[in-house]
């Protein structure tokens, strides 16, 4: 039982086309579990949203300030942050400059960060969560408290009852349900030539494509009238209801990756970067999801060799090794390192 601290905790990232919505919505469910065990936490988050990430927001329980653009200004950030009161910020952004934490500590103020690849010094800071796969080993922090690996994963709370069905079911012997979704922005336009790709391969599954590009999703509707196996939608707010029913989920490397593994469900990898691309090649060798490369090299064959891959077997053999490396219960002990710090 976790005792009731009535703390306030800032939260500063940004949900737009620079940074995409894997960081808003794993710390929206980081907020989301720490409000599950203390309802008495007031969280407010700071950052720059698009529309999309401004409906979601919007839609939460949480408060939030909308920075005006999206051009990092430290002394503004500072003022905003002053205003907040906070007994704790937490940062997750790849945008903040080392000058900025440095003038967190020289305000003695209390921060941790939400971090993937310890590209700066957080040697001060209260707390660091990073959730990646293997992050013990790959990592060095220096932080008073370190949360490190995949049982400290943020995942939203909707996914723990997919997860409790799929681990105790055999995959389907045919792929009859995809899910594809390459996050908050298609950075190579390939989503066209991916939805192709997958439908060849998966010939008589339906296939749901998910796209945060309205314009592209008319078009696509547009092509697709009157075919019954394909559906294209734009990206919403409640994902979880499209992967309560689906054999495979093809992301585009960002967090989507890691919410498929951790509801036990077998996934394909397009990466968008080449710090995902890192990402997805240490997941593949912990056998919890299959590389397709790179988006920026897209190449049909390719790629369709991959899919090709993803036999009954295949697919159950992932999905064990995924059950075994995502705990399930991975709430309260990220509720408790954030706790701990208000």
């Amino acid at each position: 039982m976790l005792v009731s601290t009535m703390g306030r905790l800032c939260v500063y990232c940004d949900g737009n086309v620079r940074s995409g919505l894997g960081h808003l919505s794993r710390c929206m469910a980081l907020a989301t579990i720490v409000r599950k065990f203390d309802s008495m936490v007031r969280v407010v988050f700071i950052g720059h949203y698009e529309q999309y990430a401004l409906d979601r927001m919007q839609a939460s329980a949480f408060d939030f300030i909308q920075l005006p653009i999206d051009v990092f200004n430290t002394a503004y950030v500072l003022e905003v942050l002053g205003f907040q009161e906070a007994d704790f910020l937490l940062m997750d952004s790849y945008t903040l400059p080392q000058s900025f934490y440095n003038e967190l500590s020289a305000k003695a103020l209390k921060w941790g960060v939400l971090d993937d690849f310890e590209l700066l010094d957080y040697s001060d800071a209260q707390l660091v969560i990073n959730f990646r796969v293997g992050a013990t080993e790959m990592f060095n922090y220096a932080a008073r408290t370190r949360a490190l690996g995949p049982q400290f994963f943020p995942v939203n709370l909707e996914f723990e009852s997919i997860r409790r069905k799929n681990q105790g079911q055999q995959v389907e012997q045919k792929v009859e349900h995809i899910l594809i979704c390459l996050g908050g922005k298609d950075l190579f336009g390939v989503s066209l030539e991916l939805l192709k790709t997958v439908a060849l391969v998966f010939n008589l599954a339906r296939i749901t494509l998910l796209s945060s590009d309205e314009s592209l999703v008319v078009t696509l509707n547009e092509r697709y009238k009157g075919t019954e196996l394909i559906n294209i939608e734009c990206l919403c707010t409640d994902v979880h209801k499209k992967m309560t029913n689906v054999d495979l989920i093809v992301s585009g490397g960002g967090l989507l990756k890691y919410e498929a593994s951790y509801c036990a469900i077998p996934n394909a990898t397009l990466s968008q970067t080449r710090e995902q691309q890192q990402d997805t090649l240490v997941l593949e060798k912990e056998g919890v999801t299959l590389s397709l490369g790179l988006a920026s090299q897209f190449d049909k064959e390719e790629v369709k060799v991959s899919l090709k891959r993803l036999s009954q077997k295949k697919r159950q053999i992932m999905r064990e090794q995924q059950v075994l490396v995502y705990p399930v219960d991975v709430f309260q002990p990220l509720a408790r390192v954030v706790l701990d710090q208000l």
